[in-house]
């Protein structure tokens, strides 16, 4: 016993399964899909999708963000240092 899924025009259910009735062969391929169960469940595609999402936000934050917080402290004090050292250079100007 199957299910046709997605029945194509001119075929209708009946007891003993689907029938069809045309005068001529249709145009184009005639495609139908046929399943165990009358109502399937979706498949989790969509939840592997957003945890995909989730793992390649966390792995940004990881590669990116995390080292930026380690080693911003560093790169402010050298940019301090940058800034006080050309504030106290006294030194005559270049011609």
């Amino acid at each position: 016993p199957y299910y046709m899924l997605n029945m194509p025009d001119g075929f209708e259910k009946c007891e003993g399964g689907y029938k069809a009735e045309f005068s001529s062969l249709p145009e184009g391929e005639l495609k139908f899909r046929m399943c165990s169960v009358e109502k399937p469940k979706q498949s989790g595609g969509g939840s592997g999708r957003v945890l995909g999402i989730v793992f390649l936000v966390m792995l940004c934050f990881v590669c990116i963000g995390l080292p930026l917080i380690v080693f911003m402290p560093n790169i402010v004090r050298a940019v301090q240092k940058r800034r006080d050292k050309k504030k106290l250079d006294f030194s005559s100007p270049r011609d």
